[in-house]
């Protein structure tokens, strides 16, 4: 599938060679891309590379580790939590007493 991409203000700086190369997101016709804008040189002197990636394929699993991370993160401080309940019945117990 050919598909056409953006020439911003930013991408015309990078062939310049007024800016560094440029990493964004974009999206043409509700299809998700990562651009990457870098400087080169062309016949005619200062140019500038596109290449872009779709990430439809790559967002789901995105997704799945993003939910991963959470239940991976959410364990130790349950845990914690547990800990520092038992820890403090053990400590108000003298008193309660």
């Amino acid at each position: 599938m050919e598909v056409t991409l953006p020439v911003e203000e930013i991408d015309l700086a990078v062939a310049t060679g007024d800016q560094e190369p440029v990493l964004r997101d974009i999206w043409i016709d509700g299809v998700h891309y990562r651009l990457l804008t870098n400087p080169a040189t062309g016949p005619n002197g200062a140019a500038a590379v596109q290449v872009a990636r779709d990430l439809t394929e790559t967002t789901p699993c995105w997704a799945g580790l993003r939910m991963r991370l959470v239940l991976i993160a959410a364990a130790p401080l349950l845990l914690a939590g547990i800990v520092a309940w038992f820890v403090s019945r053990g400590a108000v117990r003298p008193v309660a007493d």
